[in-house]
């Protein structure tokens, strides 16, 4: 059985469980089998550490594996029913059910996968909030760097109502502290984390988010302790990254391992770049980058582009998608490149696209259209003796779009849009003039 739009199976649930959430000194605070099942709103969705903490335990990886919650998750796809806990593929697949697109249809098996007798072979895990760059479409939770933004706003008494993630602050919050930014809240090092550094033999894949990362604390506990015990060798490891840390030493560690995957947290080129995710610089960050791929001893099996799409850089992935295929041109030792456009979340963020005029949205489908039907590209490597892949994968993006060409933005959406834009452009000293397309700037300062 694999997933495809005639069954509701995927394959996560029987081999992975996602840990994203952690609180200091209170350990895992949400489980499910995949990411894209957890929510701001809803970090339990199957109600499995609920139930632990209801009897007073504190589970360990393996315990929500096989909690009694997966378990009926696990026989509900067998049975070909759609289980509450999956909303968002559904939802994505029934937006276009000719040619359905989701997070489940693009889940593949690791080693030793078993429907039959399911088996605790990945973890996706969420790192902490330790970042180096202060992106536009990120939130303090997920990069202290940005608590410099928040204290900015709070000091200079700013109007960032409704600006999600950045809701005025307590004076006598943390995040007013002159030192907030080198605090790290949401992780974890107590017993639940020393379980699974103890069962790390077991896994055979390790999904890996930050912050930034390759900078956070328990990133580098694990592959470290992985290359330790000498079990690096039998784990793929999939992380994301915003690419501006691959220092020689991290990348001779990277060698260690069965094979590497890197979703690559690129949003534009060039200065459109810079402004979206300040304050790195774009020669800086092709030059980390390069100095990854152009290792032909690490076993890298992917670079995946992974983009959010805003309003911000909506009309910059042409230019993106031109060096990524530059970089697939030159190291082909590489045999997958991917290309995704992702959703901005939440979806009433001011700067998502939903909020520009129906004609910008159909540009915009227009230009991701016209990319993914002359871009996908297939050719031999004859030093490898294989076949080396360049896909975009923008059906998601475009369904979405779609989706929203019937609403129309009011002013107010606009003004909101306006706001979000500048009250990051005062904290640092830009002005979006001198980075954003000029339809962009157009529909910004043009009253609807």
């Amino acid at each position: 059985m694999k997933p495809s739009k005639h069954n509701t199976f995927c394959y996560y649930p029987f081999q992975q469980i996602t840990l994203k959430n952690w609180a200091k000194g209170i350990g895992i605070l949400s489980a499910a089998p995949c990411c894209n099942t957890v929510n701001a709103n809803n970090l339990d969705p199957l109600g499995i550490l609920k139930d632990y903490r209801q009897r007073k335990l504190t589970p360990t990886a393996k315990q929500i594996f096989h909690s009694t919650q997966m378990q009926e998750l696990r026989s509900s796809m067998i049975k070909g029913k759609r289980h509450s806990a999956c909303e968002i593929c559904w939802k994505m697949e029934d937006k276009n059910t000719q040619n359905p697109s989701s997070y489940r249809l693009y889940s593949s098996p690791v080693s030793d996968f078993s429907i039959t007798n399911p088996q605790l072979r990945s973890i996706d895990f969420g790192l902490g909030e330790q970042c180096n760059l202060r992106c536009r479409m990120c939130v303090p939770m997920l990069s202290n760097q940005l608590r410099k933004d928040h204290r900015y706003f709070s000091e200079h008494n700013l109007d960032v109502s409704g600006i999600q993630g950045f809701e005025p602050l307590n004076p006598n919050s943390v995040n007013l502290q002159k030192n907030s930014h080198t605090l790290v809240k949401y992780f974890d090092h107590g017993e639940q984390w020393k379980d699974i550094l103890l069962n790390i033999n077991d896994l055979r894949e390790i999904k890996a988010t930050g912050g930034e990362t390759t900078i956070t604390e328990p990133f580098n506990e694990l592959i470290d302790f992985a290359i330790e015990k000498d079990t690096a060798k039998n784990i793929d490891l999939n992380f994301h990254s915003n690419c501006t840390k691959f220092t020689n030493r991290l990348v001779n560690k990277l060698k260690k391992f069965k094979s590497i995957s890197v979703e690559c947290s690129i949003d534009s080129t060039d200065k459109n770049y810079e402004y979206i995710r300040y304050p790195m610089s774009w020669n800086k960050l092709t030059a980390s980058l390069e100095n990854l791929v152009s290792n032909k001893e690490v076993p890298i099996s992917q670079i995946n582009f992974t983009v959010v799409m805003t309003s911000l850089n909506a009309f910059h992935m042409q230019s993106l998608w031109n060096y990524q295929f530059s970089l697939w041109e030159k190291y082909k030792h590489i045999r997958h490149y991917n290309f995704f456009i992702d959703l901005v979340k939440p979806e009433n963020k001011f700067t998502n696209v939903k909020f520009l005029t129906p004609e910008l949205k159909q540009q915009l489908i227009d230009l991701y259209s016209d990319i993914q039907s002359s871009s996908t590209q297939r050719t031999y490597d004859e030093y490898n003796n294989s076949y080396c892949d360049l896909d975009p994968k923008l059906q998601v993006s475009i369904d979405y779009l779609k989706s929203c060409l019937d609403y129309h933005p009011s002013d107010q959406d606009r003004k909101n849009m306006l706001r979000e834009i500048t009250v990051f452009d005062q904290s640092r000293n830009q002005s979006y003039r001198d980075y954003l397309d000029f339809r962009i700037i157009k529909y910004l300062e043009t009253p609807l």
